[in-house]
């Protein structure tokens, strides 16, 4: 049911995509333990009841559909999964393309900090065309100061159906009148993403002293 789900299965299957699921069955049908246990896990990224289908699962299906798929996977990381599946050169660029696509696939504050800090990069806002750029050339551009970096944080993390917001904390090297960071609810916990300053800081519980 959540394999119908991904968008490379609700238009039909072809021929590349019927091999790649026979793949994953055969894993399956070897490790069934291993792969149920490892499917439980992932499935838990995100917010089910929310979003449109499971990230990992489609990056599974991925490394299928390109002869990459062994029952290695069932012992992977979240990261160790991003790592091998989500490629950003130029024969992955039909996947990456795409603004709405993309921000579907971001369906987890995990996925959205994965796929900044592989994206994304600071600049200072006189390089860009307003002080601060709308979510879309963010992702066109792969660039922002921090509120342009963190109100793509914002977006994602909304339509994925979480509650978060911009908020300004005092500027860490101190030379702007304060610093911008996405704070969000996750797990019945308040937490921050801080990945529009040079070195990204990602994902950590909201300290009340960050508050201003």
């Amino acid at each position: 049911m959540e394999l119908g789900k991904i968008p490379e299965l609700t238009d039909g299957i072809s021929v590349k995509e019927k091999k790649a699921l026979a793949t994953i069955a055969k894993i399956y049908q070897e490790e069934p333990i291993g792969f149920d246990s490892a499917f439980t896990r992932l499935y838990k990224i995100g917010l089910p009841e929310v979003r449109k289908y499971c990230s990992p699962l489609q990056a599974i299906f991925w490394l299928a559909e390109d002869g990459e798929l062994d029952k290695e996977f069932i012992h992977y990381s979240l990261r160790e999964l991003l790592d091998k599946s989500w490629k950003f050169g130029d024969t992955e660029y039909s996947r990456w393309k795409s603004f709405d696509v993309v921000t579907d696939r971001l369906n987890a504050p995990e996925l959205i900090d994965y796929y900044e800090r592989k994206r994304f990069h600071y600049v200072d806002w006189r390089s860009l065309p307003l002080p601060w750029v709308p979510p879309r050339y963010v992702f066109k551009h792969n660039k922002g100061e921090c509120v342009s970096i963190t109100r793509f944080t914002v977006y994602c993390l909304r339509k994925a159906g979480y509650k978060a917001r911009e908020i300004h904390v005092p500027d860490p090297v101190g030379r702007y009148p304060f610093h911008a960071i996405c704070l969000f609810e996750m797990n019945g916990g308040e937490y921050v993403m801080d990945n529009g300053r040079p070195g990204p800081l990602g994902i950590h519980p909201y300290e009340t002293d960050q508050k201003r």
